[in-house]
């Protein structure tokens, strides 16, 4: 069986599910997220690859999302009901 490779809309919705799902572990922790375009947009265009479809993504915003958003949570700057917001700069993405 043959797949048609992942265009970059479906990309998009992949990783808006990614981003529900870490939202979803993030209100455990009485947190919010939020991903502006600018960075959804650098997200999307660095996990694209339509040879290996969506894990790339995955692997990505695990590496670096997920990864800066845990630097904040154990610096302990968040309090409870914060909404961590993840940007792009041009250079990299940073949590404000």
């Amino acid at each position: 069986m043959f797949y048609r490779p992942l265009t970059q809309a479906d990309i998009r919705g992949v990783a808006e599910l990614l981003f529900v799902d870490l939202r979803r572990r993030l209100e455990g922790m009485h947190l919010k997220l939020e991903v502006t375009e600018a960075a959804r947009d650098y997200i999307i265009a660095s996990g694209f690859d339509p040879v290996y479809g969506a894990r790339p993504l995955k692997r990505f915003i695990q590496s670096k999302v997920e990864t800066l958003v845990a630097r904040r949570i154990v610096a302990g700057d968040p309090e409870p009901g914060s909404t961590l917001t993840v940007d792009y700069d041009g250079h990299e993405l940073y949590v404000r």
